[in-house]
């Protein structure tokens, strides 16, 4: 069989492995969609779901207000307020039982939600029964009792269901189950290594006859050899060994053109290449021509499996010595042949001290540098200010010891934006063991990132005012509960934020919230972290419990929250009220020190508003309602 019968042969069965290969693509791709497509419609989903709720128990708390004022005042406008507001509470009841598409709700699949939500059903109906009683019996307040416990029993059940939708929600978040986690994780692991096998398969496909033909008249002697046997020389290399067929010495060993004296160093350098995955220097070597007679060669080795074999560079020097332009001339062609084996990626090479000798396009591309602005300048050009002084450390002292390193970088191009990339930094070693250059190659991982990002902050973050929720509050409370670390939970709320989200709308009402959120960022600073628990509420874990510095702390909130606020032409005064609990004083467990600073607070409104209070175990809690 000639070469070019075995060539046909071989890219046959290479197209049949990338047809397979990339069928193998469509289904992991398929199933990978799927499951990634269901992840985040379950999780907007139960984003919705715990909106809605929370929206329920809003206005359930202004039902109850509502049906008092109705029944001791009146005022005309009540009547009217508080029948929009229990049309309204039906509607998102019966979307959270059944789905809601302008509610963007869907169907629910849990059974132990479905049957809360149909105990809230048979309570409202309860409720509603007895709220019509009395709009149609206005002189008759035989039903305040009923009404008042009633809405204070839905209120609890209503609580009950957003603590159960942000449970799912957690699962959701976990990949739902670690199965799914598991599975998705095997599969897009398992489809990078098709996705990259059949990259190289289909540029080798390509590019085989191109290649081909490039090395087979290249002005440098071209051999590849695998286990020791000569698989392919090229027009040069067989007229510098004296080979006058295509065909002759292919399949017999290569030791036949290496001296004796020889052979024990080459065969060294060959697995020092084919190990250490580096470049061999370029050494001076004799080789034995066909008839016998020696030849004067400069032989590299390079690390590059490239039609199934080791790759092996040489040059006849035995009639000349190279000049200084032949010596660039070859050094160009090497580098050419390097280039275009990482057209793929970003490519730079520095010297031992990391001053930057060469950049590729795809280095200007993503830097958005031209290749004049960086080269003779280091890398403090693109540094970020992101890593530490350990990991630079650390970077240095891998590659100085001759060892490549691998990691995420993340770089400021030349418009001040940050972008990562993906990045391998490999030493080329001297004589005396010592690197002397790094070749560095980069894939831009920017987008990754982004999304992992994005991820986190859906997962930690209020949507509204940016600050932490709920659950990361909580998480951060357990956490210092577990370390008995002292600290302080303060519960703040808004003073008659109601009357101004009723009055303005709900969108001043949110502008308000945020507004609120930064000057409590302003006030906190360093000294905790701060959430919001949902409506006007925000929680505040402080790391010092001394009363003097709390104090301090509470009055710097109240004097910023009540300065005035201008939002769409609308001057707006709001105080609050703040409750200050203490662990392990007044409670070591979450729900302890999150009820009395609740607690604290509602004696703060009694007193008056625009207040603080330390909870006090004389405190006793109040059952009913409270006009915030």
């Amino acid at each position: 069989m000639t070469s070019l019968e075995r060539e046909g042969v071989a890219l046959k069965s290479l197209y049949y492995k990338i047809t397979f290969i990339i069928i193998g693509i469509v289904v992991l791709s398929g199933a990978n969609y799927f499951i990634i497509t269901t992840l985040i419609t379950n999780e907007e989903n139960i984003s919705h779901n715990i909106n809605v709720a929370g929206r329920e128990r809003m206005l359930a708390q202004k039902i109850n207000n509502h049906s008092i004022k109705l029944l001791y005042s009146d005022e005309a406008t009540v009547e009217e307020e508080l029948l929009a507001t229990l049309n309204e509470f039906e509607e998102n009841l019966i979307g959270l039982m059944n789905g809601n598409e302008a509610l963007g709700l869907l169907p629910l699949e849990n059974e132990d939600i479905k049957a809360q939500l149909k105990q809230i059903e048979i309570n409202w109906l309860s409720l509603k029964a007895d709220i019509h009683q009395a709009v149609n019996n206005e002189s008759d307040q035989v039903y305040a009792t009923s009404i008042i416990m009633k809405s204070e029993e839905l209120i609890d059940q209503l609580d009950i269901v957003v603590k159960m939708f942000e449970d799912e929600g957690k699962k959701v978040i976990q990949g739902l189950t670690t199965k799914n986690a598991i599975f998705i994780t095997v599969n897009l692991l398992f489809a990078l290594v098709i996705f990259s096998t059949w990259h190289l398969l289909v540029n080798l496909a390509k590019s085989e006859k191109k290649y081909r033909m490039l090395i087979e008249h290249s002005p440098l002697g071209i051999v590849i050899s695998k286990n020791g046997k000569f698989q392919f020389i090229n027009n040069y290399a067989r007229k510098a060994l004296g080979l006058s067929d295509q065909d002759e010495m292919i399949g017999e060993s290569i030791y036949q053109i290496i001296p004796q004296e020889s052979s024990f160093r080459t065969n060294a350098l060959f697995c020092h290449v084919k190990e250490e995955k580096q470049v061999a220097e370029v050494v001076e070597e004799q080789f034995t021509r066909i008839d016998g007679t020696k030849i004067t060669v400069e032989v590299m080795s390079l690390p590059f499996n490239i039609m199934g074999g080791h790759f092996t560079i040489f040059h006849d020097i035995t009639d000349h010595k190279r000049s200084e332009s032949e010596f660039e001339y070859m050094f160009k062609e090497l580098n050419n042949i390097k280039t275009a084996l990482n057209l793929s990626n970003i490519v730079e090479i520095t010297d031992d001290k990391g001053v930057i000798l060469y950049v590729n396009d795809k280095f200007s591309q993503l830097s958005k540098y031209e290749k004049e602005e960086v080269v003779g300048k280091t890398h403090r050009i693109l540094n970020s200010g992101y890593h530490s002084k350990e990991f630079i450390r650390n970077l240095w002292e891998t590659i100085q010891a001759g060892r490549v390193w691998e990691g995420h970088v993340r770089n400021r191009a030349k418009d001040g934006s940050f972008y990562w990339v993906n990045t391998m930094i490999i030493p080329f070693i001297n004589n005396e063991g010592m690197p002397y250059q790094y070749l560095t190659i980069r894939n831009d991982i920017t987008d990754r990132k982004n999304a992992e990002k994005a991820i986190r902050l859906l997962a930690t973050t209020d949507d509204l005012t940016q600050l932490s929720n709920r659950r990361v509050f909580e998480e951060k409370l357990k956490e210092a509960i577990a370390d008995e670390h002292q600290v302080a939970v303060m519960f703040l709320d808004l003073d008659r934020f109601k009357i101004i989200n009723d009055t303005l709308g709900h969108l001043i009402g949110d502008q308000l919230l945020i507004e609120v959120a930064d000057r409590l960022r302003d006030a906190v600073a360093d000294m905790g972290i701060i959430s919001r628990q949902g409506g006007d509420e925000f929680t505040m874990l402080i790391t010092n419990t001394d009363n003097n510095v709390l104090k301090k702390i509470c009055e710097r909130i109240i004097t910023k929250i009540k300065q005035p606020y201008v939002i769409e032409g609308n001057k707006i005064l709001v105080t609050c009220s703040i409750g200050v609990s203490t662990f392990p004083h007044d409670g070591k467990t979450i729900e302890d020190l999150m009820k009395n600073a609740d607690i604290a607070m509602y004696d703060a409104k009694d007193r008056g508003k625009d207040n603080f209070s330390f909870y006090k175990k004389t405190m006793v809690p109040f059952l009913l309602n409270h006009d915030k």
